[in-house]
């Protein structure tokens, strides 16, 4: 079985990413009185995300990555929308509505508590599938825990070598009890 870091596998992680960095943005760009950018440019910033995002699928992604390309992610479609909204006809009046709306201070602890949750939700999804595929290519069992082969202890081989002679002197030979004397 091939490794989430190659092939399709890879290409979906990265899209999912993109996705994950752009859409929650994007809501809540438009949810805070932001206009929504067009079609084609939203789909230009979720081709440039993942391309971004690429090189970061190549391994598992753990929590402090996540963080950090989702905070990115955020700041960067942040200044990408406003610039997209005053590019529009009424584009001075939204992006000036936006900034009215929230406080900086409310804004940007939106964006922090929102890159927290989505980086925990992504980060467990993350960890599933490289689990799964650990399990599937039998890299770990199911439990969780590392196969370790060990040699079995070999039993002690009885000793059946014959005794000194010294011992048998003096013993009556045959197949009676001893003499009691």
């Amino acid at each position: 079985m091939r490794s989430p870091g190659t092939g399709t596998l890879r290409a979906a992680r990265t899209l999912l990413l993109a996705a994950a960095i752009v859409l929650p943005s994007l809501g809540a760009h438009v949810a805070a009185g932001g206009s929504s950018p067009g079609t084609a440019l939203l789909l230009v910033l979720v081709a440039l995300t993942a391309v971004a995002a690429h090189p970061l699928s190549r391994r598992e992604l753990r929590l402090p990555g996540m963080l950090g390309a989702l905070a990115v992610g955020q700041v960067l479609l942040h200044v990408a929308f406003e610039r997209a909204a005053a590019l529009t006809s009424a584009g001075e009046m939204a992006a000036h509505a936006h900034h009215g709306a929230m406080s900086p201070a409310t804004m940007v602890a939106a964006h922090v508590v929102a890159d927290l949750v989505l980086a925990v939700a992504l980060r467990y999804g993350e960890a599933l599938l490289w689990r799964l595929w650990r399990w599937c290519s039998h890299r770990i069992p199911a439990d969780g825990r590392r196969v370790v082969a060990a040699r079995a202890a070999r039993p002690a081989a009885p000793d059946l070598s014959v005794p000194p002679r010294s011992r048998w002197r003096g013993a009556v030979r045959g197949r009676a009890p001893p003499v009691i004397a």
